[in-house]
This record gives structure tokens, C-alpha cells and sequence, in this order.
């Protein structure tokens, strides 16, 4: 199960896992300048990015591990015009990049590996693998990045408007009327039809 807080600007999830008593815990917040900090100074940025958060917030703030545990990542995307260069191809994320928000990491990386394989099952050569790979590949990956950067805008709004158009547009797009709409917009065709 799966259940999160969100105030305008932070959000605060938490989820169980396969382990009796053990609790992974995720936050998320809106910074104009991400920044990379060392290990041993998350756990008290966390706390202070957090602090006065309702929910259960502050009690996974205290019972968080040591901090070497804490993971820590900006969300953000590289597109880059060509995924290969000699024997070397990207696939999934390094190629791809759709972030967390996309919803399709995982669809990707899977689709464009076996897009991948067949190439280079179907073609001698390993550069025209990797260029019919690409060509098949570029534009579904545009868009889900494209796709991606439009709903992470209003993923963790920013105020309190935005927070209550985020909950009132769940309520509506959560009735079965529009299991469609969100199978596209999460679900997105599969780039194996190509």
C-alpha cells in the first residue's frame, strides 16, 4: 500500500514492503536549484526541507537510517541527439531519460532493448543496428519526455490553488468514465507496433 501527503511545494510518501515492520519512506520537494550533497548531510536536509510538514512526516524524518542509506536525486532529463558512438548504444534511462514522473522507465528500457535486439538480429552490420534502433526508437522517446516534462508541472503544485485543482482533477479522472484517458496518458502505446 501506498499512501502520500502532499502541501504545496513538498510531498511525503510511504510505502510497505515484503518485510514485516519495515517501511520505505519517499520525499519529494520543488527547489529552483538542486543541489548534490554529500551523504552524511541529507537526513538533516531532509529534516529541515520538511519540517513542520503534517501528515507522519516528522516520525519518518525520526525514524529515517543512518544517512548513507538516504538516496538523494534531482529530478531532471538529458536528451541527447544521438544514444550511440562506436560499439557502444544507450538504452533505457541512459538513453531515454523520461524521469520518475513519466511513468514508463521501466516500458522504455524493456521496449527499446528488445527494439535493440532485433535490429541487431536482423541487420550485419552493429552501426545499422544501432541507427534502425535510434530511427525507431527517437520520436517515442521525445514524446514521453515531452509528455513527462508537461505532467511534472503539475505533479507537486506549488500552492494551495494548485494543490486543490491537483485533488479536484484526481477525484474526476479516478471515476471509471476515464480509465481511458489516464491508460493513455500512463499507459502510452507500445513502441514495440512499429
Amino acid at each position: 500500500m501506498w499512501k502520500m501527503y502532499v502541501e504545496p511545494g513538498r510531498m511525503a510518501a510511504a510505502y510497505g514492503s515484503d518485510h514485516a515492520g519495515e517501511v520505505f519512506s519517499f520525499f519529494m520537494y520543488r527547489t529552483k536549484e538542486p543541489k548534490r550533497l554529500p551523504r552524511e548531510e541529507r537526513l538533516s536536509h531532509l529534516r529541515q526541507m520538511f519540517d513542520g510538514m503534517g501528515w507522519i512526516t516528522q516520525e519518518l524524518l525520526a525514524d529515517a537510517p543512518a544517512s548513507p542509506s538516504i538516496f538523494m536525486d534531482a529530478v531532471s532529463q538529458i536528451q541527447m541527439p544521438t544514444w550511440h558512438r562506436g560499439r557502444v548504444v544507450l538504452v533505457g534511462d541512459a538513453c531515454g531519460c523520461p524521469t520518475l514522473v513519466s511513468g514508463q522507465g521501466a516500458s522504455l528500457a524493456m521496449g527499446g532493448a528488445y527494439l535493440l535486439a532485433r535490429a541487431l538480429h536482423e541487420t550485419a552490420d552493429y552501426q545499422e543496428a544501432f541507427r534502425r534502433y535510434e530511427q525507431q526508437m527517437f520520436a517515442y522517446v521525445q514524446a514521453q519526455q515531452k509528455s513527462a516534462r508537461g505532467f511534472a508541472k503539475s505533479f507537486l503544485p506549488g500552492s494551495h490553488f494548485g494543490l486543490f485543482v491537483q485533488q479536484t482533477l484526481m477525484k474526476v479522472l479516478l471515476r471509471p468514465t476515464f480509465r481511458g484517458l489516464l491508460r493513455r496518458q500512463f499507459g502510452a502505446e507500445s513502441l514495440l507496433q512499429t
